[in-house]
């Protein structure tokens, strides 16, 4: 399956069997690799309970697969409204990695 989808004004998610690719404007930001531990797909906490039924921290039952790259995402280098897709994204500015080394996992992860 490949779908695009508009998430917001220049902030667009591009889904392709296992992988997520988040784009603001043009520049990838954020990906996630489907496999084996759960995330909830709403607040993208993690767990490795995959028997949870629904998520302690905003109470959905939405949940995906990772693998051991799991949820990446960049620092912001660039605009404010990027820094805003990327809160749109995820907003735990704790786990976001350096821009070289992001595209680098990025890269493996697409070859």
């Amino acid at each position: 399956m490949i779908r695009l989808t508009k998430q917001a004004h220049s902030l667009h998610r591009l889904e392709l069997d296992d992988i997520t690719i988040w784009f603001s404007y043009e520049t990838p930001v954020a990906f996630e690799i489907t496999g084996n531990n759960v995330r909830c797909n709403n607040c993208m906490k993690q767990y490795k309970d995959k028997d949870l039924l629904t998520c302690e921290n905003c109470n959905t039952d939405e949940y995906l697969m990772d693998t051991p790259y799991g949820f990446k995402i960049t620092k912001n280098i660039w605009s404010s409204t990027t820094g805003k897709h990327l809160n749109m994204i995820n907003s735990d500015r704790s786990i976001r990695i350096e821009n070289h080394e992001f595209i680098k996992l990025l890269t493996e992860a697409l070859e």
